[in-house]
């Protein structure tokens, strides 16, 4: 889908917004420590934390939640007002890599009870300070080694 059309859903608008956010943290970590962006190949010396260099990295997209169907990876986790730990499709992701909105919100990172966790990158599991409510849509991004 070009950028000059339509979305033709709410997931589509999401996943617009998704590749915006990580287009925007991609150069943020480049202009900070001079590493290239993610699709890139990086090399020794410029690898985002938990990479090996010379590896390509990619986005990976999930969801959880929400109407319609699937249309990414599925994040395993019930959302029923009281589970906090989600888990990514990959079943890992790249430390430091991983964003992640509720009810279409990017949320924050941090300990807080309306902030999010990196619980286990090698597991790819993280953990939400206050469990989402029922009914709740999860979308996530992260960067995966290949």
């Amino acid at each position: 889908m070009s950028r000059k059309e339509e979305p033709n859903s709410a997931t589509q608008l999401l996943y617009d917004k998704i590749n915006d956010a990580v287009d925007v943290r991609a150069r943020r970590t480049q202009a900070i420590d001079g590493s290239r962006s993610f699709g890139s190949s990086q090399t020794a010396g410029s690898s985002p934390a938990g990479s090996a260099p010379d590896s390509d990295v990619y986005t990976q997209i999930d969801q959880v939640g929400g109407t319609g169907t699937p249309t990414y990876g599925a994040i395993t986790g019930a959302i029923n007002g009281s589970n906090k730990v989600f888990t990514v499709s990959a079943g890992y992701y790249i430390s430091g890599t991983l964003m992640v909105w509720l009810n279409g919100v990017l949320q924050f990172q941090g300990t807080a009870a309306n902030e999010w966790s990196e619980t286990s990158p090698a597991a790819g599991t993280f953990t939400f300070g206050t469990a989402p409510p029922t009914g709740s849509g999860i979308h996530v991004s992260y960067g995966i080694g290949v």
